[in-house]
């Protein structure tokens, strides 16, 4: 089983389909039974639709901030 440290590591890599299928289970079978690594996996989740709802929208985003 994955600690709560590589879980998150790996839940930015998930959301990227950079994730083999056996890490990728582990990762869901530890986020089933931590809700705070849930909590975190959430809020990546949420950034990375916000970020492909700017770039839908023409909005150019600031490498610089």
């Amino acid at each position: 089983m994955l600690s709560c440290e590589e879980v998150g590591d790996r839940s930015s890599a998930w959301l990227d389909d950079e994730l083999g299928w056996w890490e990728g289970k582990l990762l869901r079978f530890h986020l089933k039974r931590c809700a705070m690594c849930q909590g975190v996996y959430d809020q990546y989740r949420a950034m990375q639709q916000n970020l492909a709802e700017l770039a839908e929208g023409g909005v150019a985003l600031d490498p610089d901030v």
